[in-house]
């Protein structure tokens, strides 16, 4: 009897032991390490940030670079036969179906897709196939949906840049296209245990977290908050869309300036923004492009769902290094060309705090 207790207590910890191993892997997010660069222009300083894609099963498989952009909610390549704005096959990274053996679909599909300041105009093909993320350490690899572009009519304000071959849409998934939104793909496949994401971005490593948060890529608490439906800005959405929701309140050295209060503030997180845009509802800060000339700057709080995220000089001040010695650049934008909003929280506020997008509860934290 003795000897079948300590068999049954014995078995019993290795159960309990399994138990807890298998949840704890489980509930750890897959994290894959992105790239970023930061390119300066009469416009200031805009930090890109950039995914690792491969797609297909062709020998070798095509990788593409695809830049994170919130302001979609799917992601798109060119096809071999691409033609418009020019001849894309010369100039970017294409998808070749008929390369891989893995691919399936081939229903044409035109579409319009409006982006917050203008409609980008897409004409191609949603194609099935095998989809890799990967990083420095770790990969995922699921059989997803995506769309292939034969032609597209960009606004002015979307950058033509050779070395970027699609954007990776990390926007909520909506109605029109969110069927094909990567990340939701990966929770409806059990890839990942929650349809959310996470982007930590800090001076040792640019990250993005999927199915679930890392407690080690931050300090104290996450707090949440609802997301709010796109009707303020210019897509007229009556749905969620754009990761958005409401400033309580601005404080400047601790002190609100009532602007929130008496305006209302929404905002928008945009990864592809490299600054803060907050148009009237703060001063210009006064940054100096000498850097030894900013001693006196301000540090704003900013009170989201009741909670403050504080931005010191220190994070909105950016320092840049060259051969003929350090410029600073404001990462924090005021002025008439966003008016009363919706203001973006860019790259400024994502260095200085990790970042939650769920899905599931429509919320983000």
């Amino acid at each position: 009897h003795n000897n079948m207790m300590k068999v049954l207590s014995i078995s019993t910890l290795v159960l309990l032991f399994l138990i807890y191993f298998i949840s704890c892997v489980y509930c750890d997010p897959l994290i894959i390490d992105l790239r970023s660069d930061q390119t300066v222009s009469e416009l200031g300083v805009h930090f890109g940030y950039y995914a690792n894609v491969s797609i297909g099963n062709s020998k070798p498989p095509t990788n593409f670079n695809m830049v994170l952009d919130m302001g979609i909610d799917f992601f798109w390549v060119y096809q071999e036969n691409c033609t418009k704005p020019r001849n894309c096959e010369n100039t970017f990274e294409t998808y070749n179906p008929n390369a891989s053996p893995s691919s399936s679909g081939n229903s044409t599909s035109e579409f319009t897709y409006v982006y917050a300041a203008g409609e980008l105009r897409i004409t191609g093909n949603t194609f099935n196939d095998y989809v890799t993320l990967f990083g420095d350490n770790d990969s995922i690899t699921s059989y997803t949906a995506f769309a292939a572009l034969s032609q597209y009519k960009q606004p002015f304000f979307f950058p033509d840049i050779d070395t970027i071959d699609g954007p990776f849409g990390l926007a909520y998934p909506g109605s029109n296209m969110g069927y094909i939104n990567y990340i939701s793909q990966l929770a409806q496949n059990q890839v990942i245990d929650n349809n959310l994401f996470a982007l930590s971005f800090n001076e040792n490593k640019d990250q993005i977290h999927l199915g679930d948060v890392d407690p080690n890529a931050y300090q104290g608490e996450l707090s949440y908050m609802p997301i709010i439906k796109s009707t303020f800005t210019p897509l007229k959405h009556d749905y969620y869309l754009l990761w958005a929701g409401v400033i309580d309140s601005i404080l400047v050295n601790g002190v609100s300036n009532n602007y929130c209060e008496t305006n209302g503030c929404n905002f928008y997180i945009d990864t592809a923004s490299g600054n803060m845009y907050m148009g009237k509802s703060i001063t210009n800060p006064g940054i100096n492009s000498n850097c030894a000339l900013n001693t006196d700057l301000p540090t704003y709080t900013f009170v989201l769902n009741g909670v403050g995220f504080e931005l010191t000089p220190e994070d909105y001040v950016i320092e840049v290094d060259s051969s003929s010695g350090s410029t600073c650049y404001p990462g924090i934008t005021t002025g008439p060309i966003f008016g009363n909003g919706p203001f973006v929280f860019g790259a400024t506020f994502l260095r200085a705090y990790y970042s939650v997008f769920d899905v599931d509860n429509n919320r983000m934290g």
